[in-house]
């Protein structure tokens, strides 16, 4: 549940004066940005609604993590991604996508709120330069035929959901290494 989630961080951004950048990554505008999609996919009203929700820009990047693997784990390999994205040279203009197929939505909000909020408070970051992450769900077949030509790149992660990768039809992406991650 996302408002449970943007009240539990404005809940603790009240406690925690730190957490301020955290604040304005919650609250950002996101009207300005603008969808990326190749001019050779047709789309239905509701395919585009769907690429419109994920907020693409102009560098799309897909991860796959194995949400089941150890927490510690988790939290390190997608520390290390989205410092990483933080790190580029326009990291807002990227997106990157993480499929959370195999746990729920809360779940997946209250890792990546940790992970985003860590981040912040230990690196000095300018929050009007960020990458934006969304998070993709079960799709259904044409919901990834939509989306796949819109993915530059699949970041390839130590511990992935190869069931996933291989359902969604990302496995013929050109692949990053998490470890050496530069777009």
């Amino acid at each position: 549940n996302i408002e449970l989630a943007q009240k539990s961080a404005q809940a603790v951004l009240k406690i925690v004066p730190k957490l301020v950048k955290a604040e304005n990554l919650l609250n950002r505008d996101r009207s300005q940005l603008k969808l990326v999609v190749s001019p050779k996919v047709s789309l239905s009203p509701e395919l585009d609604d769907f690429l419109n929700n994920l907020r693409l820009r102009e560098i799309n990047i897909i991860l796959f993590p194995d949400w089941q693997q150890p927490e510690e784990s988790l939290y390190l390999q997608l520390e290390g991604v989205i410092t990483t994205l933080f790190a580029q040279k326009e990291p807002s203009k990227i997106t990157a996508l993480l499929d959370i197929s195999n746990i729920s939505e809360e779940d997946a909000n209250l890792v990546l709120s940790s992970v985003i909020m860590n981040i912040l408070m230990q690196e000095d970051l300018d929050e009007t330069d960020i990458p934006e992450i969304s998070l993709l769900g079960n799709l259904s077949k044409m919901q990834w035929k939509a989306l796949l030509p819109c993915i530059h790149y699949r970041v390839v992660l130590e511990n992935e959901n190869l069931q996933a990768v291989t359902q969604s039809g990302a496995g013929s992406l050109p692949c990053l290494k998490a470890a050496n991650l530069t777009i």
